[in-house]
């Protein structure tokens, strides 16, 4: 499963607040598979699940669902750069009741597997009230060690920014896992706090005053 979360400085005003320069806000994604390196690190996420994984892992879904927020990544994670309409209203919406079957929430957005996605695509999302939600950067989990991994995001993490990491496939899972809780004090250190996707997504969607955390903070 994908997951995301987001951030504000610990010392900052409100959401609300206009004022970006102590207003920051970062999101956290993750890809199918376990929350346990997430137990007890207090980090709400929003996990981006397969439709199929779903029905064939019930009780990790439930279990997902029971503390993070919920998103579609399709029923099958297939490109979706040349999909046509009814290909992406099939993938989505058999996601999207697999998902609501087995864990009783419905998905609060739409990630694109690999990232791409056809103009009918992005229709069918924004026809069942998915906003498309990306990322700016990502664990490397092809090769760099855990420690690079650490310093580079660490550094790269600006207001908005959305972390994606895989924990699933043939991807080396386990730089996540090592990765994951020194990074998060990392983010921490430097002022942010995570908070859900969803308020991500309002803060976006609910303001658009010069100066909002808005401005500073594109998702899709």
């Amino acid at each position: 499963m994908p997951l995301s979360a987001a951030l504000h400085r610990t010392t900052a005003e409100p959401i609300e607040a206009a004022r970006p320069e102590i207003v920051r806000i970062r999101g956290l994604t993750r890809s199918f598979g376990g929350p346990n390196i997430l137990d007890g690190l207090d980090i709400p996420a929003t996990f981006f699940l397969i439709g199929e994984h779903v029905m064939r892992y019930p009780s990790l879904a439930q279990r997902v669902a029971e503390r993070h927020e919920i998103g579609n990544h399709t029923w099958t994670h297939p490109n979706m750069s040349l999909a046509s309409a009814p290909t992406a209203t099939s993938e989505l919406s058999l996601a999207a009741k697999a998902i609501f079957t087995v864990t009783g929430r419905l998905p609060i957005a739409f990630r694109p597997p690999y990232g791409a996605f056809s103009g009918a695509t992005a229709m069918v999302a924004t026809g069942l009230g998915y906003p498309i939600v990306l990322w700016d950067f990502e664990f490397n989990q092809h090769g760099e060690s855990a420690a690079a991994n650490l310093e580079r995001m660490v550094r790269a993490t600006r207001p908005g920014s959305i972390i994606l990491g895989h924990d699933g496939g043939t991807l080396n899972c386990e730089v996540v896992v090592e990765v994951l809780p020194p990074l998060i004090d990392g983010i921490r250190t430097r002022g942010f706090r995570f908070v859900a996707l969803s308020d991500l997504l309002v803060a976006g969607r609910d303001s658009t005053s010069p100066g909002h955390p808005n401005d500073a903070a594109p998702i899709v």
